[in-house]
């Protein structure tokens, strides 16, 4: 069990939170803007063939990023490829994501969560988003040589991140994103330095299109979540249940209980595992993931995911056992 703690809390030391002062912006306006604006980013980022370069930058780390949408006959088809390194990434066909990195055989996940947040707030529908986050147009700014219009994604409450969209003004995509938490601070950012917009896919997501489909399947959402002897009482508006399952992880070992919310950006994953004796690690933050350890013994219960610690404390806190 020290060896499953590890794997969730290692990953988490990487780096430190970065905060630095976002714009201020006025929510007087009315949403009707935003919310034609954010469709049509929307519509625009799945209906067109293009490639678009960007960094990412969380807890103090920069990650060059080459993200590809193009329409085939096979369907919409997404191409995410980190650029550092060895090559490593995913792409979605159909109700497939495809994870694949240099060295080891590309698995699959069916009907899953996409894993990136920049990607959701183009392909979730909007919705399912506006139900926990008011759009506001904002200004404008240029961005990768481009003009681009502004818009904040406003939440509802505190216990989730803002977002603020910058929209190209040419083609309506997605340029870059910027999570805030809701005292304006920047935790996570999406910057884009090159758009290139094209009349056919471009060759990545054309060796997507032509890859084979005999993927191995290891999990399936949208089946028959489990259901657990145990309730948190505290879950934020706008977040349901999209995954729940008990399983062990490896021979002889314990069991453990895991459920996933969204509200369609944001996830975060709470866990019910036989209680570890330390709590040297009872918080972890990295960029927008944090990660809250709330002992309940015989259990504990383990909070993690892209939330501000303080929601994810309520979550784990309201924990009630048989």
């Amino acid at each position: 069990m020290r060896t499953f703690l590890k794997c969730l809390v290692v990953p988490l030391l990487a780096g430190i939170t970065i905060l630095a002062q976002a714009e201020d912006f006025d929510l007087s306006a009315d949403s009707t803007g935003g919310k034609v604006l954010f469709a049509n980013m929307q519509k625009a980022s799945v209906s067109k063939n293009y490639e678009l370069l960007f960094t990412r930058v969380s807890a103090g780390q920069i990650e060059p990023v080459s993200f590809s949408h193009g329409i085939t006959p096979a369907g919409s088809i997404s191409h995410w490829l980190f650029l550092d390194g060895e090559p490593s990434g995913y792409f979605t066909k159909g109700d497939l994501i495809v994870y694949f990195a240099y060295g080891t055989e590309p698995f699959a996940v069916k009907n899953a969560l996409l894993p990136s947040v920049f990607v959701r707030l183009m392909q979730v529908s909007a919705d399912k988003i506006l139900k926990s986050y008011t759009p506001y147009i904002t200004g404008e700014k240029r961005v990768a040589g481009r003009l681009s219009r502004e818009i904040r994604l406003s939440a509802v409450d505190n216990s989730r991140y803002s977002y603020i969209l910058h929209i190209d003004s040419k083609t309506n995509i997605l340029l870059g994103a910027e999570v805030v938490s809701h005292n304006n601070n920047l935790v996570e950012s999406f910057n884009a330095v090159n758009l290139a917009v094209m009349d056919t896919p471009n060759a990545k997501v054309q060796n997507v299109e032509n890859a084979s489909e005999s993927f191995p399947v290891p999990v399936e959402n949208g089946g028959s979540p489990e259901r657990f002897s145990w309730t948190l009482q505290d879950i934020p508006s706008g977040f349901e249940p999209v995954f729940s399952q008990r399983y062990a992880l490896g021979d002889g070992l314990d069991m453990v209980e895991h459920v996933v919310y969204s509200d369609g950006i944001a996830d975060f994953s709470v866990y019910r595992i036989p209680l570890i004796g330390n709590m040297d690690f009872p918080v972890v933050r990295q960029g927008r993931t944090n990660l809250y350890r709330h002992q309940v013994p015989p259990y504990e219960i383990i909070a993690v995911g892209d939330l501000p610690l303080e929601a994810e404390k309520m979550i784990a806190e309201s924990y009630r056992g048989e």
